[in-house]
């Protein structure tokens, strides 16, 4: 199989890199970040042979297991996965032995789960796909000449000062996004193009969808704390929170 067509099943550049590799630090959880923080907590990150966060190799998956997709959150950045949502939804709410599979992929929104799901979907054969995202989303995936595969967000947007690259504030970087990049109703036509086809693709494969919409983290410029912000890097949701969000997602699921 050649590079790029392998990479079709890869989570975004950012993951794909760390295949196969266990690190303490990952993404927006830096040595950095948590060196101004201070707090003293140790984590460890283990990535598959595809970059997903999850002891199974992709060839050490069996027929019939339950697959998880999410964004950051369902990679569990910040925290030990162990502390993530679809952990904690898997074992300690469903109590399953079916295995886990996480195919969490940092930055993604719904480009970025039908792309996965139509790869792997008909490899692994799952039996319940349980997909968790955001309530806007708005990260546009895109596919590079060179196979790489990146994401366009409001917090990817960087401006070049005499200091080199800065991100520029939040709400500056949302009113550029959405007035020059795309608009608020080119994503509803994408989210519901892509969610029409991954229904379609479990459908066709004989897989339940179950389906559920996180809070989104920042409202009107501030932090949602009851949701967010406990996790090592002071962004992601951390373990308390984490159970809010599977209770969240119990209540707009049928099992």
């Amino acid at each position: 199989m050649d590079e790029g067509h392998r990479k079709l099943g890869a989570p975004i550049e950012e993951q794909w890199e760390h295949r196969g590799k266990t690190v303490s630090f990952f993404g927006a959880d830096s040595e950095e970040m948590d060196s101004n923080r201070k707090t003293g907590i140790e984590l460890e990150y283990r990535f598959n042979d595809y970059g997903f966060r999850m002891d199974l190799n992709m060839d050490e998956i069996e027929p019939g297991g339950y697959l998880y997709m999410g964004d950051s959150h369902a990679v569990g950045v910040g925290c030990n996965i162990e502390d993530s949502w679809p952990w904690l939804f898997h074992h300690e709410h469903l109590k399953s032995d079916k295995q886990f599979i996480n195919l969490g992929s940092v930055s993604s929104g719904l480009d970025t789960y039908h792309r996965l799901l139509r790869y792997w979907i008909p490899i692994l054969k799952p039996s319940k796909v349980f997909m968790y995202k955001q309530q806007v989303s708005i990260a546009i995936e895109y596919v590079g000449h060179d196979s790489t595969i990146n994401v366009v967000g409001p917090w990817t947007i960087k401006v070049r000062t005499g200091k080199g690259d800065r991100l520029l504030p939040h709400s500056f970087n949302t009113d550029l996004y959405n007035n020059v990049i795309t608009s608020e109703l080119d994503r509803e036509c994408r989210n519901a193009r892509n969610k029409d086809a991954l229904d379609w693709i479990c459908q066709q494969n004989g897989v339940e969808l179950h389906y559920g919409t996180q809070p989104w983290p920042v409202w009107e410029g501030k932090m949602n704390r009851e949701l967010y912000g406990e996790a090592r890097d002071g962004l992601h949701a951390g373990p308390n929170q984490a159970r809010k969000h599977v209770q969240n997602f119990i209540s707009q699921i049928n099992l």
